[in-house]
């Protein structure tokens, strides 16, 4: 009793009592909560998902449910590429057995698809021994003579590949493993549909140099249908389809500024510009989707199956606080979710970007692009770990954030891309309206008003002017477009796109795809 009249010991007494008071309240909200949500650790944000036995919430199932009843093998495309375009992502994967089951695919026609495949790595693309094959078109076969034999001794596979691009494309989630991430279930098809579109592409230019020119646009075809064909619900794989067609519209670029095509050929290229925007990727399923990646985490990380220091790349919160996991039964869950939803709320907002231009374009983006979620403790070491300490609320907000983190990425990947994408198909409906005007008239005109209402119902805006469509140069042999000002730097645009198209067929003209840097 006489130690306890020391101030410090009662002061270490009364901060004893202090924490374990503030922490037997944030003990009993939680568990409040988790009666009040009726199943325990479920985070159910639409009301319509799948359950397992113990109540909780199956994401995989749920997510399965929405892309309906699978085809026949022989309908489903994927049953045909996987031979052909997996064996290096599903070689020694454990998920290979039940996913062929799945799809109806046997081991034995899996196995048959090896030698093609590996075929394909020994040509060079892979290895970058020859990737300009990929790049521009051939002078001649004997300019890539790996890849020509590689393409000649394949013809056969590349039929069958060219014919299932007509087909549906189901891949459903099956991964046994409930400790791993959703979306792992997705990469090693993605992965290898990537691969079917650069052979195709391999070969489009390999036709296109031997003057084939019909042959080449059936290739172009095929690997915008492939793109549309790979379209889904979530995110990741709707990302990797875009990519897949803006292939195929670089590919017939490369086309037009080597040939004078015809009409029929023309239109048959319009296909690759009549859509914008990426409606699938602001689709609301698309956005209740990606949300279930979130939420099957969140389920994990609540019954301690999956701990936050061993998230990879998942922003600073984490990797500040890694102990946040050890305080999860304190955490304020209501603050995560409303941390994740307001991510997903802002993404579902974006479609408005597509309608304005210019330097109102660049403030949407600024804002867009730069998250809003914030702690309720003040900036800084000391605020930020007194909040991990002494609020459920602002451990609720760094675990949201942490979370929305990954899908953050995703979310301005996505914005950058849907840019990009309807810069380029704008850019690519132009030029072939101004090919069909010179096809019909024998020239080109002398500016782009004059392609309406024959060629274009209206001119395309150029997001990045104030006003107005693409710049236009007429030249000698052809013509020139070009995005008027620069684009956003918060988009950091690399080498994905081209803003100024030059077509001159002349005997002194070059035909350029220059890019922005």
């Amino acid at each position: 009793m006489i130690k306890l009249r020391s101030p410090w010991i009662r002061l270490a007494l009364f901060a004893f009592l202090g924490l374990a008071v503030i922490l037997a309240l944030q003990i009993n909200w939680d568990r409040s909560y988790r009666k009040a949500s009726g199943v325990p650790r479920s985070f159910a944000p639409f009301g319509d998902e799948l359950r397992r036995a113990d109540g909780s919430i199956d994401y995989r199932a749920t997510l399965n449910k929405l892309l309906g009843e699978p085809p026949a093998p022989e309908q489903n495309a994927l049953a045909i590429y996987l031979p052909l375009a997996c064996q290096r992502e599903l070689g020694s994967s454990p998920l290979r057995p039940q996913l062929l089951r799945t799809l109806g695919v046997s081991e034995a026609a899996f196995a048959a698809g090896k030698d093609f495949h590996a075929d394909w790595e020994k040509s060079g693309i892979v290895s970058s021994l020859n990737p300009a094959a990929l790049s521009a078109i051939w002078t001649n076969d004997a300019e890539f003579p790996e890849v020509t034999a590689w393409l000649d001794r394949y013809q056969p596979e590349l039929d069958k590949i060219r014919a299932a691009t007509k087909l549906r494309w189901y891949c459903p989630l099956l991964n046994d493993d409930p400790n791993a991430l959703l979306v792992s279930d997705l990469l090693p098809h993605l992965q290898g549909m990537r691969t079917l579109s650069r052979m195709l592409v391999a070969n489009c230019h390999r036709e296109a140099g031997r003057g084939n020119v019909a042959a080449a646009i059936d290739d172009v075809l095929a690997i915008h249908r492939l793109g549309l064909q790979m379209r889904g619900d979530l995110v990741i794989q709707n990302l990797v389809a875009i990519s897949i067609r803006a292939e195929a519209r670089q590919a017939a670029i490369r086309l037009l500024q080597k040939y004078q095509l015809s009409e029929t050929e023309l239109d048959a290229l319009r296909a690759l510009a009549d859509s914008e925007g990426i409606p699938e990727l602001l689709d609301p399923n698309v956005s209740r989707s990606e949300r279930y990646l979130t939420l099957d985490l969140l389920q994990q990380i609540d019954r301690n199956r999956f701990k936050m220091n061993e998230l990879p790349d998942f922003g600073e919160p984490a990797t500040a606080f890694p102990w946040v996991s050890k305080l999860w039964a304190f955490v304020d869950a209501g603050q995560v979710l409303q941390s994740v939803n307001n991510q997903f709320d802002e993404f579902g907002r974006s479609q408005s970007l597509l309608q304005i231009q210019g330097a109102a374009l660049n403030e949407a983006l600024s804002k867009f692009c730069v998250s809003s979620i914030q702690g309720s403790f003040p900036s800084g070491d000391w605020g930020e770990y007194m909040g991990m300490l002494f609020s459920s609320n602002f451990r609720g907000r760094v675990l949201g954030k942490s979370l929305s983190n990954g899908t953050d990425t995703l979310r301005t990947t996505s914005i950058k891309v849907i840019i990009r994408d309807t810069q380029q198909i704008r850019l690519l409906r132009v030029a072939l309206a101004l090919e069909r005007f010179h096809g019909r008239n024998g020239n080109y005109p002398e500016s782009l008003e004059q392609l309406v209402p024959d060629y274009l119902s209206q001119l395309p805006p150029d997001l990045f002017s104030e006003q107005g469509t693409f710049a236009y140069e007429k030249l000698a042999g052809g013509f020139g477009l070009s995005a008027r000002a620069a684009p956003p730097a918060i988009l950091k645009l690399g080498d994905e796109l081209a803003f100024r198209l030059i077509i001159n067929r002349s005997s002194k003209g070059q035909s350029t795809e220059e890019r922005l840097p």
